[in-house]
């Protein structure tokens, strides 16, 4: 069943919040990481490609130590991300351990 995800009604924050682990995910499902600190001359979030993501959340976790499954992990996917796609990425987080873990739509870039 095709889902349509809403229209954004205002315009979502650029700024991380804490020590947020924040996730890109383009219409393709392919998976970048924000560099924090990191901006472009727009002032936007700069993001490093995730080639293998279960991998890479299994890094972040031995990096981390016990406190690394409680950090807020926000995923910033494209609102034509395909629905099934968005469940899978959700999965890995939940099997790599991670339980706070938040979703948003954002725009395609133009």
């Amino acid at each position: 069943v095709p889902i349509r995800l809403p229209e954004m009604a205002s315009r979502i924050s650029n700024e991380p919040f804490d020590d947020a682990i924040i996730l890109g995910v383009d219409r393709e499902g392919n998976v970048s990481e924000a560099v924090i600190g990191r901006r472009n001359a727009e002032g936007e979030l700069i993001y490093s490609p995730v080639p293998d993501l279960a991998a890479h959340l299994a890094r972040l976790a031995a990096d981390g130590g016990a406190d690394a499954f409680s950090r807020p992990l926000r995923i910033d996917a494209d609102r034509d991300l395909d629905f099934q796609k968005a469940v899978e990425i959700l999965d890995v987080c939940k099997i790599q351990g991670f339980s706070n873990v938040g979703i948003r739509t954002r725009q395609a870039a133009r």
